[in-house]
């Protein structure tokens, strides 16, 4: 009707009773009641009129017996510097004692939202469950502004478990304010069609209103619905190969996914795709390692999205042009995509979100063929292996198929724009740091110095220090951190931060020594009870690399991401203990975020080495804990080490060295053969780092930290490898040679080393940064500078930068501590330096064998450009931590006393003395802090 209002009758006769069913749909005001009339029902000849007026009432006042409380944002984890519209934020509640069966109903049915604590706004309950403490809840809420500077606050209504009249239509109306055709959790059990695995059932229901965004399942069982990046999620082709989401409305051919459908067959000007994805592996280089992540129309018209080479591609296409753009990933974590395609207009590929690359897309045209989320249905086009144009794929049994796990698929006939994706994907990726139920207040520091008396010739002022701590709320309900836990603020030291503006992301060093907070009592065995949480209450992600403890006290070494790490003040935050509970590290998130990129290798060269050359027994950081060995690549070899060769280092444990034939190899394969791990096959035999260090790169930056018991001395003609990958043809390195430190890189003719002098038994920073001369899918907010350069403690200057060049990947081994088969040398410009104690060059004999005599700790390499504000501000956490982080239990406060005295007369002869009257002397000082606090 005109005014919205729907009602829907289905009237039976049973057994001499009239039966009337109806559902309707009315606005969402409230109290408001509608009135149907009477009833009437025509049986044969008879009519029976219910004179009775009946009517409708809306879903009841939410004051009227609702309980609600706060939920509010963090505006720290809101990009950009304008208010957004029509937001969908995830909520995320666990075991809520308030969100209980009893409170809310079986199915959450009972939940509300407002934005004020009466006026509703639209959401969607995607998973709710009871449990035994309360219910765990995962919502969808529509903001109607979402603020960038200040904490948005609404409300969660419990307390009735009433049913919405409309839940369908108001979980709907989250998605159309940005005009989504396809927003699919991908979170229903796919239909197994009595064992034959596929079915013309469209069983993963979207949430946008009627049944267009309804997608079918193949080829896919019960197992395959997974915990995923919100809720659950599809895992598909795991031993299977032609598992897909079918997305046409009408299905042909069930088996296949023909068929077709308007929201992706017609032509729009324009359109965002989205999607979650984690995938097992994303390295591999020939034509059937592609993975189809979503893939609509064929080789002449459509778009796809896929995984290739280390890589992730987005394609549009039309007439049987494809115009194709890239950005890196990596396996085995979750990642954030979306191609926002703009017919002959700039497109964009949005990674994590950022922007990965930009294109001209091509023209949308309307197609017939086929579309799918997590294979290829059909056909597609997509770039060429080597890069020159564009090729067609076709549907082959497993040669495209996705290996991982999907979430969260939608679409939008509009272009999202850059700080929408940026958001969404900070709504998302840790939804619990965006949102927070209850309200955060704020804890005061006030310290009062007070002093008084009479101030005379020998007068001695006392100070006494007043502290006092009030926490005006005790819990704060579904918190992080319960009133058993205890806390200590911590701050880092703005003075030790580089640079003249805030850093992002940085992990810093936590090395607290014999501290009796941390006893083993207090935070069990490994500090499995440590957490650690921002001054606004949020979880920050850490790794703790060293945990060693008694009854007494414990000592600590820990890496603890900083999202914002401020140049001018302080930047607190705290650590938790007294719980010792499971254990919260998440050591690969602490390295994933400094750059769109993240580390492709955090290795702290702290675990025990053994002889074994089958093992990898160097564990590295970057992979996520459920990862198994044979795809966590920054796991490396000790070769030809025992166990002693674990020493104290500059941070916790290092690797030490002894000069004779210890070497790291840092290459990597997914096989167990012994020969793999100890770089000593030759060529590109056996060991194979596809996903590290062969392959060709734009930017690199290597850092380790080094203490050498020989540096080596004028005329002595004899190298020391600290790090070499590639060979003779490509590659980069760091050695020792007579005295000085040295990098280099090259590649053909181009070359590029500088150097500087270091010293022995002394423990140095070094970072490589490579620049190449194009980046053209650099996500880094660095400017690429097309230099090599080296910093040395933290610091460069124009002496330790040489012109950059192209990289190209190579076959060769990749050592830490020696020169596995061959690499550079600064001599003569530049020289072949293959593995041998005894190397001719000009005449005079050189030792090129590389072995490093010393110890070794801190290795990392990422594909990007750090800046030098971020490599000095790491060297001043990791050189003296203990200065720069800051103990707040130490507070220290100086007063200065000055006073004037005027004194008038005539001065004698001789010297004089002036006697000072009595001064009364009061003062107080009053030092005021406030930082929210986490309870």
């Amino acid at each position: 009707t005109a005014d919205g209002k729907t009602i829907t009758w289905d009237r039976t006769l049973q057994d001499q009773t009239a039966q009337i069913k109806y559902t309707y749909s009315v606005p969402m005001i409230f109290p408001e009641l509608y009135p149907l009339g009477e009833a009437v029902i025509n049986y044969g000849d008879q009519t029976f009129t219910e004179s009775r007026p009946w009517f409708v009432a809306n879903d009841p006042d939410i004051d009227s017996g609702w309980k609600k409380k706060v939920i509010s944002t963090n505006s720290t984890m809101v990009s950009g510097s304008s208010n957004l519209t029509n937001f969908p934020v995830v909520v995320q509640l666990t075991d809520d004692p308030e969100l209980s069966e009893s409170n809310v109903g079986a199915d959450g049915q009972g939940i509300r939202f407002t934005s004020d604590g009466t006026t509703l706004i639209d959401f969607e309950i995607e998973y709710y469950s009871p449990t035994a403490s309360g219910g765990t809840l995962t919502a969808w809420v529509e903001l109607p502004e979402l603020s960038a500077s200040d904490s948005t606050y609404f409300y969660i209504h419990y307390g009735k478990t009433t049913a919405q009249s409309d839940a369908a239509a108001t979980a709907a109306a989250v998605w159309a304010g940005n005009s989504y055709v396809v927003v699919n959790h991908l979170n229903y059990e796919p239909n197994d069609d009595a064992g034959n695995h596929g079915s013309s059932t469209k069983e993963q229901i979207g949430s946008i209103a009627g049944n267009d965004d309804d997608f079918n399942t193949q080829n896919m069982l019960a197992a395959n619905l997974v915990d995923g990046k919100i809720g659950k999620a599809l895992d598909m082709n795991e031993g299977v190969n032609n598992e897909l989401v079918c997305l046409e409305d009408s299905i042909s051919n069930s088996d296949s996914c023909g068929g077709s459908g308007d929201i992706f067959d017609d032509a729009v000007n324009v359109r965002t795709s989205s999607l979650w994805y984690k995938a097992d592996v994303v390295a591999g280089d020939t034509d059937t390692d592609r993975q189809v992540l979503f893939d609509e129309g064929g080789t002449t018209n459509g778009q796809v999205i896929y995984l290739f080479d280390g890589k992730i591609f987005g394609c549009t296409s039309r007439g049987g042009t494809a115009t194709c753009v890239s950005t890196p990933t990596t396996a085995n974590e979750w990642h954030h995509v979306a191609l926002v395609w703009a017919e002959s207009a700039t497109s964009y590929l949005y990674h994590d979100g950022e922007e990965g690359a930009t294109f001209t897309g091509q023209d949308n045209s309307s197609h017939g063929g086929t579309s799918a989320v997590g294979n290829l249905a059909g056909n597609a086009l997509v770039q060429q292996i080597d890069g020159s144009g564009d090729e067609g794929i076709t549907y082959d049994s497993g040669a495209y198929s996705f290996d991982g796990i999907i979430d969260e698929f939608r679409v939008t006939n509009t272009e999202l724009s850059a700080n929408f994706i940026q958001n969404t994907y900070n709504a998302e990726k840790n939804p619990t740091s965006l949102t927070c139920s209850g309200i955060c207040l704020s804890e005061t520091l006030s310290l009062t110095d007070d002093a008084s008396g009479a101030f005379g010739d020998t007068t001695i002022i006392f100070l006494y220090d007043t502290l006092t701590l009030t926490d005006s709320v005790s819990t704060i309900s579904n918190a992080n951190f319960p009133d058993s836990w205890s806390k200590k603020l911590l701050s880092t030291n703005s003075a030790l931060v580089a640079g003249s503006a805030d850093l992002n992301n940085v992990p810093i060093l936590v090395k607290l020594t014999d501290d009796p907070d941390l006893s083993l009592t207090s935070v069990g065995e490994k500090g499995m009870g440590i957490r650690f949480s921002s001054s606004t209450w949020d979880f920050l992600d850490f790794e703790i690399e060293r945990y060693d403890g008694d009854a007494t006290d414990g000592s600590l070494v820990a890496w603890v991401k900083i999202p914002t790490l401020d140049f001018d003040d302080n930047t607190p935050f705290y650590i938790h203990y007294g719980q010792p509970i499971a254990n919260g590290t998440s050591s690969h998130t602490v390295w994933a975020g400094n750059t769109a990129k993240g580390f492709i290798v955090v290795n702290h060269l702290s675990d025990p080495t053994d002889t074994d050359v089958a093992t990898r027994e160097l564990k590295g950081s970057t992979a996520a804990p459920s990862v198994s060995d044979a795809n966590t690549m920054d796991d490396f070899s000790a070769v030809n080490m025992a166990s002693n060769n674990q020493v104290d280092a500059k941070i916790g444990k290092g690797t030490e060295f002894d000069g004779n034939n210890d070497t790291i190899c840092i290459d990597y394969t997914s096989s167990d053969d012994p020969n793999n791990f100890d770089c000593n096959t030759g060529g590109s035999g056996a060991e194979g780092s596809s996903g590290l260090f062969d392959n060709d790169f734009n930017n690199r930056t290597v850092s380790l930290w080094y203490n050498a018991d020989t540096i080596g001395s004028a005329g002595d003609r004899k190298m020391y490898v600290l790090f070499e990958e590639g060979g003779t043809g490509n590659g980069m390195n760091i050695y020792l040679y007579e005295g000085r430190l040295y990098i280099g890189a090259w590649k053909s003719g181009n070359v590029g080393f500088v150097d500087i002098a270091t010293t022995a038994n002394v423990w140095h920073h070094v970072a490589l940064v490579f620049s190449g001369d194009s980046d053209a899918n650099s996500s880094s907010s660095v400017a690429v500078d097309d230099q090599v350069r080296m910093y040395y403690d933290g610091q460069t200057s124009s002496d330790l930068a040489v012109t950059g060049f192209d990289m190209s990947g190579h076959s060769n081994e990749d050592c830490l501590g020696s020169n596995c088969r061959g690499t550079e040398i600064h001599i003569n410009g530049h020289s072949d330096a293959q593995d041998n104690a005894s190397k001719d060059i000009g005449g005079l004999t050189y030792d090129l064998s590389g072995e490093f005599d010393g110890t070794l700790d801190e290795f990392r390499v990422i594909n990007s450009v750090l800046s030098a504000a971020f490599i000095e501000t790491t060297y001043n956490s990791e050189n003296n931590p203990d200065n720069f982080i800051l103990h707040t239990t130490d507070i220290s406060l100086t007063e200065t006393l000055s006073f004037t005295y005027t004194a008038t007369g005539e001065e004698a002869e001789s010297s004089t003395t002036v006697s000072l009257p009595v001064e009364t002397l009061s003062f107080t000082d009053s030092i005021t802090k406030s930082t929210t606090k986490l309870l």
